[in-house]
């Protein structure tokens, strides 16, 4: 009979080690756990002894410094996770600390389809993929009047932080060269994805089919209307098929807060503001091709249920200006295709409205005609050329004429303050 320091089976092997009897196996094959056998049977009867294991024990314990392989394996991370953790640590400390201004568009370029965005050092941001592979990179470039002033209705991007969320987005026009699909406005985050997409004519009830596929968006602009803190976006576009013009109001999330509807082709915009009235000023062509100017009132809407979201804003027309012309300046603005723009003339002492085609019109600010002058192109006409005095005589007749405001609204509001 064994004595208390014999170990008979596997089973009491490992219930002595606290191991399983696998483990235990596998450590007599690679470690020469003391383990013996009985003569008559090659694997099956086992016994050990306990002075023996602990002194194996014992043993192993004093070479593991030197082994490769640790046969009591410790938690010690490897020397490269260290190295690594500190490296990442680092780098997200560098990336915090810095400004974010870095991380912010600062231009863009076109390749094929695809709208690169670019930081103050020109590194790519971000590339984001469009279905159109005909972009008129012409139409992309921001041009100016012999005023000096920006063409706000011919801009296609505007790169600014639109949503405060203290990163520049792009918006932008889709701007092709068969005009296909120019009723699209996007707007592009700094990492060059879509936070959202405009489709002027949607919402209107009368566009649809080819007519909604007639609808270009002439321009937009960006501005803080009703001043909540919010940025609005202006969108105006024309419909070449009906002759009706859109203005849109969106906020700056892409969402509609209004629209009102242009009789005509719209030509220019400008969003104005008279003491404590807020206008939107449109410039184009009637139906007839007369030079006319629609005022939009801007009308803030106050939410009483919910008054942490961001203001409602109601559009209304309250006027139309039409101003005075005559057969020859109409007839020739349509032929040239000539635009009715809206522009500021600082030059003076008290700032200047300038509504312009081929005559230039000078309005106060409370919208009153002070004077006008004729281009150089309506001057070198070979009849005003060898009659000086007619070209007079017309700007006298004009000026008599003076403006004819027709009210739209229910009702109407002078432009006198």
């Amino acid at each position: 009979m064994m004595d208390d320091n014999t170990l008979e089976t596997w089973k009491e092997i490992a219930s002595y080690l606290n191991r399983r009897i696998r483990t235990c196996q596998r450590w007599e094959q690679e470690y020469g756990l003391p383990v013996k056998r009985y003569l008559d049977s090659h694997k099956s009867r086992v016994f050990a002894h306990k002075s023996e294991i602990d002194q194996w024990l014992l043993s192993q314990k004093n070479k593991t410094r030197k082994r490769k392989k640790r046969f009591f394996p410790q938690a010690r991370l490897p020397k490269y996770t260290l190295h690594l953790a500190v490296i990442s640590l680092c780098v997200l400390l560098v990336q915090l600390i810095l400004p974010k201004a870095a991380q912010d568009i600062h231009s863009f370029k076109i390749q094929g389809s695809r709208i690169l965005l670019l930081s103050p050092d020109q590194k790519n941001l971000g590339s984001f993929n469009t279905p159109y592979h005909n972009f008129d990179k012409s139409r992309y470039v921001v041009q100016k009047d012999s005023l000096g002033s920006v063409f706000k209705t011919q801009r296609s991007y505007q790169i600014q932080d639109i949503d405060q969320d203290k990163s520049k987005e792009l918006l932008f026009v889709v701007r092709t060269l068969d005009r296909k699909h120019e009723n699209r406005l996007v707007c592009l985050s700094h990492r060059a994805r879509e936070k959202w997409s405009f489709s002027a004519g949607e919402t209107h009830e009368s566009l649809s089919g080819n007519h909604l596929q007639n609808h270009r968006i002439l321009g937009f602009h960006t501005a803080d209307i009703n001043q909540d803190g919010h940025s609005e976006i202006l969108v105006v576009s024309n419909n070449t098929s009906l002759r009706q013009g859109l203005v849109t109001l969106l906020n700056d999330g892409g969402q509609l807060l209004g629209v009102v509807s242009f009789n005509g082709k719209i030509s220019d915009f400008r969003y104005h503001t008279r003491q404590s009235l807020k206008t939107i000023l449109v410039a184009g062509y009637d139906l007839f091709h007369k030079p006319v100017c629609q005022v939009i009132e801007v009308n803030d809407v106050v939410d009483a249920k919910n008054t942490e979201v961001q203001s409602l804003i109601r559009l209304e027309i309250i006027d139309q200006i039409i101003f005075p012309t005559n057969a020859d300046i109409q007839n020739e603005c349509r032929s040239k295709n000539i635009p009715f723009e809206i522009r500021i003339d600082h030059n003076k002492k008290e700032s200047r409205l300038v509504f312009q085609n081929l005559v230039q019109y000078y309005l106060s600010p409370d919208l009153k005609l002070k004077d006008l002058c004729f281009s150089i192109r309506m001057q070198m006409k070979e009849f005003y050329k060898t009659n000086p005095e007619s070209l007079a005589a017309l700007k006298k007749n004009l000026l008599f004429e003076g403006l004819n405001v027709v009210s739209v609204a229910s009702q109407p509001k002078p432009f006198t303050d």
